[in-house]
Order: structure tokens, then C-alpha cells, then sequence
């Protein structure tokens, strides 16, 4: 994927993308990027309703919460665009 992509990480330990806790790199990336692709139901979670335009969410729906809140089988692969709020 790096030979296709820039990829880096959000700049916290956490199994999640909370903008808050981000750094102000991740941040400068994030907000000037034409398409993100967050990759995992944490990130899913933490970014989900997040205002940024073509924001994508590529994960496994792992509990009934989230496969509820996708339409989607427990366990289901999907490719999300987010829906912002």
C-alpha cells in the first residue's frame, strides 16, 4: 500500500481517530486531503459524522451495534462513505 499512498498514523496509541487527541500533523494531512480511506471499525467509530467530504471507512463490522447502525452482517466487510452531521 506505502508504494501507492502516503500513509501515516494519527499521532495517539488509541484504537481510534479522535481528532482531539490527534496531532497537528495527522490533522494537516487529514483536513487537506482530497479522499480519506480510514481503515477499521475503531476508526469508524471515532470518525464517524466527522464533517470532512469524501471520507471513506473500509472495516469489518465486529458487534451488533455497529452492524446495526451500517446495515450490515455481523462480521460483514464493508466500504463506507461517511455520512456527515
Amino acid at each position: 500500500m506505502d508504494s501507492l499512498a502516503h500513509i501515516i498514523d494519527n499521532g495517539e496509541g488509541a484504537p481510534s481517530t479522535l481528532m482531539e487527541k490527534t496531532s497537528g500533523e495527522f490533522r494537516n494531512y487529514f483536513e487537506a486531503a482530497d479522499v480519506v480511506i480510514s481503515k477499521g471499525q475503531g476508526n469508524f467509530e471515532g470518525l464517524f459524522g466527522h464533517p470532512k467530504e469524501n471520507l471513506f471507512f473500509l472495516f469489518m463490522a465486529k458487534c451488533r451495534h455497529i452492524s446495526e447502525i451500517t446495515n450490515t452482517p455481523r462480521d460483514g466487510l464493508l466500504c463506507k462513505k461517511n455520512e456527515q452531521q
